[in-house]
């Protein structure tokens, strides 16, 4: 039986969803890094691209993600990367838009990700100032 209210069942999540992003830069461990990030919850995807000063990146598709007033939670898989090393590894950060807005975030395993993500737990590293730009979780 064909599923009738498919347009107003996605209007629903649309008009529900959350996002979150950003275009930031801070100071973690004496480092400078940057991060730019674009997710949403309707279709819980989405992309975090990192860089700082040593010239290190990595890409991850983002692939949970969680909302709660201020805070958002995300977590994704790395697909590409300056070290080689850290492609298939795990990313499960935390953004919270404040004054000043934070950033958390840490390497880990798949599983130890999602729950994190499920249970809005923060990460091991972090919180970290942003210095520079702005995050929005809405």
């Amino acid at each position: 039986k064909p599923f009738k209210n498919q347009d107003q069942c996605i209007d629903y999540v649309v008009q529900h969803q959350h996002k979150i992003n950003g275009d930031i830069k801070y100071n973690a461990y004496g480092l400078d890094r940057h991060a730019e990030f674009e997710m949403n919850t309707a279709d819980n995807n989405g992309s975090f691209d990192y860089s700082d000063a040593n010239g290190d990146w990595y890409k991850v598709k983002v692939s949970s993600v969680n909302v709660s007033g201020n805070s958002g939670w995300f977590a994704g898989v790395v697909t590409k990367a300056s070290n080689p090393a850290w492609v298939g590894q795990w990313l499960f950060a935390k953004v919270q838009d404040g004054s000043p807005d934070q950033i958390w975030g840490s390497f880990t395993d798949q599983t130890t990700a999602q729950n994190g993500v499920t249970n809005m737990a923060a990460p091991a590293d972090g919180p970290f100032n942003v210095t520079k730009g702005n995050l929005k979780v809405n």
